[in-house]
């Protein structure tokens, strides 16, 4: 009885010193910062080099996520823990769904002028990314594809894009600066799929200065709700936007100078949610 005790105390030991080897290994194979792999993924092929990912080809980068009850995991994932830069070479015109989230090391993205979407989720969580360009060939930028990149500090939107989704850059709080001056979408992020929110820039609470381009005809619903530090809004619109619900709530517009074209000080000043700010001035 007692052989049998021991022989099953040291079969239980052997069974939990596996498995802990095995979780150590896969999390070595995670964090390893000089990893070297390559792989295919729909048309294109990526590699890992010196904690660069690059992905090559030409063609659309397929979708990730779940949907439907079918999860399709980008090839890379199990590695996003070594990976500090992307590049999106030429040839490239998609960035899918959910293609690089969580990769919490990376810091920088270059995306290549062949690239025409940046989809879903693309970038969401990556906390560490400090720089992107978002080329003039991106038409459509998806819902919460920089969603909580909080060391993301500055954004242009080309003037390229036709359609930006809702919460695209929500929960960015180190952002500081976007330029918003695209002539070719008239909303500022489209609604959910409830049709209630856009939360664009919502909690960019370190949000000082948003440039808004002269074909913006609306501010969504909590566009910038939560952008306690907004100070200045530079809007081209000779013709007041609409505003939704709860836009600019906690955003000390008694702080925050609003600034217009000149030929329109009178009809800002007269307009709904924009009379309420203080300052009202001539772009110079």
């Amino acid at each position: 009885m007692n052989r049998f005790k021991q022989f099953t105390e040291m079969s239980s030991f052997i069974v939990i010193s596996l498995c802990v080897t095995l979780f150590l290994a896969s999390c070595d194979k995670e964090s390893e910062p000089n990893v070297e792999v390559s792989g295919a993924t729909g048309d294109l092929t990526w590699r890992i080099t010196n904690g660069t990912l690059i992905i090559s080809g030409t063609g659309k980068m397929p979708d990730y996520g779940c949907s439907i009850g079918q999860c399709i995991t980008a090839p890379w994932s199990e590695y996003k823990n070594s990976i500090t830069a992307v590049l999106i070479e030429n040839g490239v015109t998609s960035i899918g769904n959910n293609a690089f989230e969580y990769c919490y090391g990376l810091t920088s993205a270059i995306i290549s002028n062949s690239v025409t979407s940046i989809g879903n989720n693309a970038f969401w969580d990556c906390n560490g990314l400090t720089s992107v360009t978002i080329p003039n060939s991106v038409t459509s930028i998806g819902y919460s594809a920089f969603s909580i990149c909080s060391s993301l500090t500055s954004v242009a939107i080309p003037n390229s894009v036709t359609s930006i989704e809702y919460g695209t850059f929500w929960g960015c709080s180190g952002l500081t600066t976007v330029n918003f001056n695209t002539d070719q979408i008239a909303t500022m992020g489209r609604y959910n799929q409830q049709g209630r929110a856009s939360s664009v820039f919502a909690d960019c609470n370190s949000l000082t200065t948003f440039v808004i381009g002269s074909e913006i005809t609306k501010i969504p619903n909590l566009a910038f709700y939560g952008c306690s530090g907004l100070t200045e809004i530079i809007n081209h619109a000779t013709t007041p936007q609409t505003i939704g619900y709860n836009a600019f709530d906690f955003v000390n517009i008694a702080n925050c100078t609003l600034r217009i074209p000149a030929v329109s000080l009178s009809a800002y000043k007269a307009a709904a949610g924009w009379k309420d700010f203080v300052n009202i001035i001539a772009i110079e």
